[in-house]
């Protein structure tokens, strides 16, 4: 008879969850909490839109390309020492951004953000490889997830009021704080890697593993679906926050608010995804989310055509993407990366850096100048291109997979 997986957590387990939860956390909150701000942002420091939009560009470009470095490096010196680095680079960046007298400090101060959300994020997820893999990562992790879905809920509302009754640059402060309170703690929790690889401080070990990883079809279809399943916030990130204020008029405390809506249905989907997996199972759920996603798409670019675009709509239309985005995320990460927990250092870096930069990619797009004067056309084009990309990418895998079995056959 084959043995059942133990789905239960150790006592080991929940006290480094709760770290990683923190760390994590940090990193939803330096994009999260400053949403409301984007607008004052432009007009405070005079600069164009694309200008203050690009401030998530470049977060997502330093975390995507300094987790390629700093998550193998992981797996020779061990998790803790990264994720102490990178929040002590967090630290550093959130003062930067609140010195900040034009667009090009601003700007320094997120990149210095993002490399060091690398250094923490990369070795925070193989830190999670480390202590559970499979499906009890799967489902745990939808939990897990589910929680820091409570960053778009609650963080956007603290932006707001800092906002409102400040201005921009409280954001950085209150991050700041956030950020030395989580290295304090960093100090103290137990190094998670008892199997480091002593080679993996050789580029050229980097990159095999690299090129072994990028020829798995296996790894970079759930990386692929996954990353746009993550730029479907992005995309909302970006532009967002000008469709609701500057469009439709909202302040930017009452936009804060409308993250609580935003944020339910990403907490809904990883409360359910459990119970779908049970059910059905992983496939098959992320499959679900990646069509909910491409659903939303439609439906706002139908609201556009028929001039029906309101407050209402968009946030029931947002809602519904990132429950798509619920239900594909966990599903995605452990399809995609604990086959390769052998590595776990280079799987999670290089799952990591595919999913940031394919974040980057839509939030540049969105930011561009072909967007500029249409926003909601922007978030639309990216719903139903996430959609189809991701959809297309799932299904010409399993398609592969049916041929190999028929020739192995």
């Amino acid at each position: 008879m084959e043995k059942t997986e133990d789905l239960k957590l150790t006592r080991y387990e929940v006290k480094m969850i709760l770290f990683i939860l923190v760390v994590a956390l940090s990193n939803l909150l330096s994009i999260d909490m400053y949403l409301p701000s984007l607008p004052a942002i432009e007009t405070s420091l005079g600069i164009s839109q694309a200008a203050a939009q690009y401030t998530i560009s470049l977060y997502l470009l330093g975390l995507a390309v300094s987790v390629l470095f700093f998550g193998p490096l992981s797996d020779k010196l061990g998790r803790k020492p990264f994720i102490i680095f990178g929040l002590t680079l967090n630290i550093v960046g959130s003062l930067l951004c609140f010195k900040a007298m034009s667009d090009h400090d601003l700007l320094f101060g997120r990149l210095i953000q993002g490399v060091g959300a690398g250094a923490a994020l990369g070795a925070m997820r193989a830190t999670v490889s480390d202590i559970m893999g499979g499906k009890k990562l799967a489902i745990f992790g939808a939990y897990f997830s589910s929680i820091l879905g409570l960053s778009p809920i609650v963080a956007p509302v603290i932006g707001g009021y800092l906002q409102t009754y400040f201005n921009w640059r409280a954001n950085f402060i209150v991050l700041g704080a956030y950020y030395l309170l989580s290295l304090i703690w960093a100090c103290f929790v137990p190094e998670t890697n008892h199997k480091k690889h002593l080679h993996s401080f050789n580029y050229k070990y980097h990159l095999k593993n690299y090129a072994h990883l990028l020829t798995e079809p296996t790894f970079m279809t759930y990386t692929f679906c996954g990353g746009l399943a993550i730029a479907a916030s992005m995309a909302y990130a970006t532009s967002g926050p000008f469709i609701l204020q500057k469009t439709l008029g909202l302040s930017p405390l009452i936009f804060g608010w409308m993250g609580i809506f935003v944020g339910a249905g990403n907490v809904l989907a990883k409360l359910l995804t459990p119970s779908l997996i049970k059910r059905y199972d992983m496939q098959n759920t992320l499959v679900t989310g990646l069509s909910v996603i491409l659903a939303s798409g439609l439906i706002l670019g139908l609201a556009l055509i028929l001039n029906l675009l309101s407050v209402a709509l968009l946030m029931c239309v947002v809602m519904l993407s990132l429950f798509g985005q619920g239900l594909t995320s966990s599903n995605a990460v452990a399809l995609g990366v604990s086959p390769y927990r052998h590595i776990g250092g280079a799987a999670n870096a290089l799952w990591t850096s595919m999913q940031m930069g394919l974040a980057f990619l839509v939030s540049v797009i969105l930011s561009s100048h072909f967007f500029k004067a249409n926003q909601p056309a922007a978030l639309t084009s990216a719903y139903i291109g996430i959609g189809l990309l991701s959809l297309s990418a799932y299904f010409l895998f399993k398609k592969h997979k049916k041929r190999q079995g028929r020739i192995a056959s």
